[in-house]
């Protein structure tokens, strides 16, 4: 870590060993930036940055495509996923041929383009601000994805019902899956254990979730830390997300706790 709180972790000689072949998968929030990149075929981890605090992630994005040397050379795929309010899931029985049709609902700030994502049994229509928009336009194939997106991916394979937390210093984003399905997915603002504890009991109340409900924890948390603890008060079953990446050397993570960046990571997963 070091003097402006960031992480940056690579290979040896990384400059060098940038190829046009590598992917990357960025992560934007309203006030955090991330990136990983990823030998061609996603073979092994090359490079982790993570601002994980700042006033504007969105302009950190956008100024890290001129001063960092590493974006001087093209991409294969870049994975985008960036934080809205603007997102609704549609069951595919309702979707609508014009993504544009869900406007309606949406409060429009900071970019007008709908974008949809379509998925086995629903579809993800969202908006995203204009400064994401155009770090997109910096690389030649790119797949848009809004957070909800890698959260929904690294628990896909859960039938039953359950409540994933992501925690970032400043922001905290909830994911409720019933069924399978998902049926909430906010970001809030949570500074401390206060406003945690009371989002969570919002939550608790308007969702119907009880202390059965299984909850897990990924982002910048530790057991037993304020945040893991005001969790804990309310639910008997809560565990640490890891990154399933088992065809992928992420050695390069092994001195950090590996759910630091489960969603991060699980946005390789949002090609297939």
């Amino acid at each position: 870590m070091n003097g402006n709180n960031s992480i940056f972790l690579s290979i040896p000689q990384l400059e060098g060993r940038r190829e046009a072949a590598d992917e990357l998968l960025v992560r934007i929030t309203q006030t955090s930036f991330s990136f990983a990149i990823f030998g061609g075929g996603s073979e092994d981890l090359k490079a982790l940055f993570d601002l994980p605090h700042c006033s504007n992630g969105f302009a950190a994005a956008v100024s890290a495509l001129a001063d960092d040397p590493v974006f001087a050379l093209p991409f294969a795929h870049a994975y985008v996923a960036v934080q809205t309010d603007n997102l609704i899931f549609v069951p595919k029985a309702l979707e609508a041929e014009d993504p544009a049709v869900y406007a309606r609902y949406f409060n429009f700030t900071d970019g007008t383009a709908v974008h949809q994502r379509d998925d086995q049994e629903f579809n993800t229509v969202f908006t995203i601000p204009e400064k994401a928009e155009h770090f997109l336009t910096h690389f030649d194939q790119a797949t848009l994805l809004p957070l909800a997106t890698p959260m929904l991916s690294m628990t896909r394979h859960f039938q039953g019902d359950a409540l994933v937390l992501d925690f970032n210093p400043q922001q905290v984003s909830f994911l409720l899956k019933k069924d399978g399905l998902p049926v909430f997915f906010q970001t809030y603002e949570i500074e401390n254990s206060a406003e945690l504890n009371y989002y969570l009991l919002l939550l608790i109340d308007s969702l119907t979730l009880n202390r059965n409900t299984t909850v897990y924890l990924s982002g910048i948390i530790h057991e037993d830390d304020t945040a893991h603890s005001c969790v804990s008060k309310y639910f008997d079953q809560v565990y640490f997300f890891l990154p399933a990446q088992p065809e992928s050397d992420i050695a390069l993570l092994n001195d950090l706790p590996l759910h630091y960046y489960s969603t991060l990571l699980a946005q390789l997963s949002c090609g297939l």
